[in-house]
């Protein structure tokens, strides 16, 4: 498990992810995983191929901010204009790579999630994540389950993404955003 205690002290260790923000996870040898995202205020947007599944159950709990999640089904189509891509994780380098799979994305339904919320998503879910109140913190329990990890999108080619770590600035503007987060959890 990683507390807000741990994520503090482990702040250097967050890395940047292509969807936006910064992470730090822990993995167990029975394929569970512990992670900590952290958008900061002024951070990048997210990439147009930002429609994605993960190969693991996510447990998440919101701890900071609001974000709306948007559930979607790939219906493929010949003609479609939503390109699936698997996505190879190298050792610190993130690249989608077509499958030939075209088709259509299909919303199925849409969720806010608020700091002191829960979330449960299956793995093999197609979905998307907009922050709409920044700084956001979530802190995950991943348990894998196998599944593709695939991402959807109508850019055809997007640029390989190098999972950096923090620089000492952004590790210093996660370890302050923690430390509020911590406070409000001693206070509450």
């Amino acid at each position: 498990m990683i507390d807000v205690a741990d994520a503090i002290a482990l702040s250097a260790n967050f890395r940047a992810h292509p969807l936006g923000f910064y992470y730090l996870q822990k993995h167990q040898s029975d394929g569970t995983s512990f992670r900590v995202h952290v958008w900061l205020p002024d951070g990048s947007k997210s990439p147009e191929n930002d429609n994605h599944q993960h190969s693991f159950d996510i447990h998440s709990s919101i701890r900071l901010g609001r974000m709306r999640s948007e559930l979607v089904r790939f219906i493929e189509l010949p003609n479609g204009e939503e390109v699936e891509f698997v996505v190879d994780y190298g050792k610190a380098r993130t690249t989608l790579l077509p499958t030939g799979r075209l088709g259509k994305l299909e919303t199925t339904a849409v969720f806010e999630s608020s700091a002191g919320d829960n979330y449960y998503l299956q793995a093999g879910v197609v979905h998307r994540v907009a922050v709409v109140e920044k700084p956001c913190v979530t802190f995950l329990r991943t348990v894998e389950k196998g599944a593709p990890i695939l991402s959807y999108g109508k850019e055809v080619e997007e640029p390989p993404f190098d999972r950096t770590l923090v620089t000492q600035e952004e590790r210093a503007a996660i370890s302050a955003l923690l430390e509020a987060v911590g406070s409000r959890v001693t206070a509450g």
